[in-house]
């Protein structure tokens, strides 16, 4: 059973948190920031800035209104887990967190108490909406690491301050909770959203991204989230920048830029990449909503790797959160399969691309110039192809082959993009064996935040290339 909350014990525990935070004090709480994160009691409670955050909580004396706050308890999973979870409870955590960040409202709070505890407290919604919340964030975790939940199995306990100061606890199974949400429906005359009570009821105000990149070995501290940036997509064509290109980089000591799967401190560690492209999913669905939501007119595309879709499991998590992408804007969405094997054969490629085809209006694949097979791709339903155009000097020498490329891509009826774009020159034989897109130091920089879509000639390119140093290849 996954209880959200603690044990038979929740009251005793609750008591002692709130017992040294409810004696009177005149000093006004400060505001509450997102989380705060502590290994034990003792230290949460010592450090003045939680207690004053607890207090302003529980005594009711911030903008936070739902009457009650709630426990997601970690110890049933753990239970499952068994020997295993010594060495996945830091990822375990990590996920958890991810869900918390992306469910829950700017205004909400949350913090972790140990090592299987976090504490809730929401601005805005009702009792019955926390308590559904806090059972989807319980679910999709089942699913992520198990890949399987029940309902009726998962326990949601809210602790609920009456008016005499105590401390009632209710405990409900999230199948009673979804049961009890759509009787009120149903009772109001209303229809029932599909995923009743999960979607906060909050004016579309955007979940707040994730900066934290999970799957380091256990024994290493880990390094600092990398910056996700973004760079324009030039359409050949039709003359327009309307599409991003997603990538992650890293700065290193000594002032070394990495990019891609090279931010990993092992960029064959298949865990890692996928714990990444997951990262750089949640991240960019969150952006790429409040764009849209601020009338951008623009698409993103996002890398997931070959290891990520590979491997049944963790094709699974990814697929588990490319389901929570609002569908409003699965048509601004592209996916940039990276790390294709030469020679995949036609049926796995087509199961990689079906299994993302519902969460994206195209499918890319990015190949190695040597080993470029537009046919294959064609096969297996790849819509665009791409390579790294090389060097100025180098692309002389490969003019032949990089024509070759284009061309059969064409017969193929693929569209087809060339990175790397850093100069007039290369440009100019990029556009000379007809590529459909290019990217690089000659369109745009990378930017922290796409721009909306924009009409650029090759003159406007010109110019702006001329006057502005251009950046580094990665």
């Amino acid at each position: 059973m996954a209880v959200i909350g603690g044990t038979g014990g929740l009251t005793r525990w609750l008591d002692r948190l709130i017992s040294p935070l409810c004696e009177s004090d005149a000093r006004q709480p400060s505001s509450m920031p997102r989380h705060a994160t502590a290994g034990s009691l003792q230290a949460e409670l010592t450090c003045p800035d939680t207690r004053e955050r607890l207090r302003a909580i529980l005594q009711g004396q911030t903008r936070f209104t739902a009457g009650c706050f709630h426990l997601i308890g970690l110890a049933a999973l753990k239970d499952r887990l068994g020997a295993r979870w010594a060495a996945v409870e830091r990822r375990v955590q990590q996920l958890m967190e991810r869900l918390l960040a992306q469910h829950l409202h700017p205004a909400d709070a949350w913090f972790r108490h140990g090592s299987e505890t976090y504490v809730v407290v929401f601005a805005t919604l009702n009792k019955l909406e926390a308590q559904l919340l806090c059972g989807k964030v319980m679910q999709e975790l089942h699913e992520l690491l198990l890949g399987d939940s029940d309902t009726a199995d998962i326990v949601v306990e809210t602790a609920v301050m009456d008016a005499g100061g105590g401390l009632a606890v209710e405990s409900r199974s999230l199948q009673s909770l979804l049961s009890s949400a759509l009787d009120g429906y149903h009772e109001e005359g209303r229809a029932p959203p599909a995923d009743p009570g999960w979607h906060r009821a909050s004016g579309g105000e955007s979940r707040r991204p994730v900066r934290e990149v999970p799957g380091w070995a256990v024994e290493e501290e880990p390094e600092a989230a990398p910056d996700i940036l973004y760079r324009p997509i030039w359409d050949a064509r039709n003359q327009v920048i309307s599409t991003y290109l997603c990538r992650p980089k890293r700065r290193r000591p000594g002032g070394i830029e990495y990019w891609g799967y090279d931010v990993l401190r092992d960029p064959a560690d298949s865990g890692a990449i996928a714990d990444l492209d997951l990262e750089i999913l949640s991240h960019s669905v969150s952006l790429l909503q409040e764009l849209v939501r601020n009338k951008f007119r623009l698409m993103m595309t996002l890398p997931v790797h070959f290891e990520t879709m590979a491997v049944l499991v963790r094709r699974r998590q990814y697929l588990q959160l490319c389901r929570m992408i609002p569908r409003q804007i699965v048509g601004f969405l592209a996916f940039e399969l990276n790390g294709l094997p030469p020679g995949i054969p036609a049926s796995r490629l087509i199961e990689l691309v079906n299994a993302l085809k519902p969460y994206a209006r195209v499918i890319l694949a990015r190949a190695d110039l040597a080993h470029a097979d537009p046919a294959a791709a064609a096969t297996g339903g790849i819509k665009v192809v791409g390579i790294a155009m090389p060097t100025v000097a180098e692309a002389v020498r490969h003019h032949a082959e990089i024509a070759r490329f284009a061309a059969a891509a064409r017969k193929h009826h693929l569209l087809t993009f060339a990175d790397h774009v850093d100069g007039e020159a290369v440009s100019a034989l990029a556009e000379q064996a007809g590529f459909d897109f290019l990217l690089g130091d000659f369109v745009g920089p990378w930017c922290d935040v796409p721009e909306t879509a924009v009409r650029r000639s090759r003159d406007d390119l010109a110019g702006r290339f001329r006057v502005k140093a251009p950046g580094r290849r990665y």
